[in-house]
């Protein structure tokens, strides 16, 4: 069975595309990764950072 999904906007707002030039799937991967370090707000996580993670499963798998 297909799941419905039902977009709603307000009649001021322009309605803006699922898809398009800046969609990620017109980037490469270091293209994306590029813009993600220019953007002082959205900075990709450290090796160290993401080592400090933990699992929010404990009985999934590694």
């Amino acid at each position: 069975m297909a799941k419905i999904i039902t977009r709603y906007h307000h009649k001021d707002m322009p309605i803006m595309p699922v898809e398009g030039e800046f969609s990620a799937k017109n980037f490469s991967d270091a293209e994306i990764h590029k813009r993600a370090k220019a953007d002082p707000d959205a900075q990709p996580l450290t090796d160290e950072e993401l080592a400090k993670f933990r699992r929010v499963n404990p009985f999934a798998k590694k």
